[in-house]
């Protein structure tokens, strides 16, 4: 995205609990305690190519299509120091030339994660939409 971000896109990850890369002393996670929901992490890199600081969350968001056709919303987390811990993305900015990384969480039935059925992440970056086919 010239001149807006550089995203790559890492891995999408399902599990019960997310936790930091680096999980330090004390850190925050995420469970999913809704009876038969799993979180779907999809994980982004996002090098700021702005010429003043921006909320992470302003850089990129996505939506999650399960079956071709069931939409999850999701929400965003940031690493911070070096993967220690989350910190909210709607607060925290993301510097020019500099990079964060954010953790976009949707909560799906938990059948999601072995029936083989299509899934894929939308991303929308830019007002641009790219699709990540995960399965």
């Amino acid at each position: 995205m010239n001149d807006f971000a550089e995203i790559t896109l890492n891995s999408n990850n399902l599990g019960q609990i997310i936790n930091p890369p680096n999980p330090g002393d004390l850190y925050t996670y995420y469970e999913n305690k809704e009876p038969n929901q799993v979180f779907l992490d999809t994980v982004i890199t996002v090098k700021s190519l702005q010429t003043s600081g921006k909320e992470a969350s302003d850089f990129v968001s996505v939506k999650i299509i399960y079956d071709d056709k069931y939409e999850y919303t999701t929400f965003s987390t940031l690493e911070e120091n070096g993967g220690k811990d989350f910190t909210y993305s709607n607060i925290t900015y993301i510097e020019p030339l500099q990079t964060g990384v954010l953790h976009f969480l949707a909560s799906l039935p938990s059948e999601t994660e072995n029936d083989g059925k299509p899934l894929k992440a939308v991303l929308t970056v830019n007002g641009e939409e790219f699709e990540q086919i995960i399965r």
